[in-house]
């Protein structure tokens, strides 16, 4: 299963690499909450 921080850095890189005009990537902050609609589907554990 992939995590949700994963997943949200995978949908940011497919987003970033549909759109060339948004060159820069910011680095994805693990603190930051996931998308909603993926947290409440799967749970994931917290450290």
């Amino acid at each position: 299963m992939v995590s949700a921080n994963e997943y949200y850095a995978e949908s940011k890189r497919a987003v970033a690499a549909s759109k060339p005009n948004l060159v820069k990537e910011k680095p994805v902050s693990y603190n930051k909450r996931e998308p909603k609609h993926y947290t409440k589907e799967v749970k994931v554990k917290k450290n």
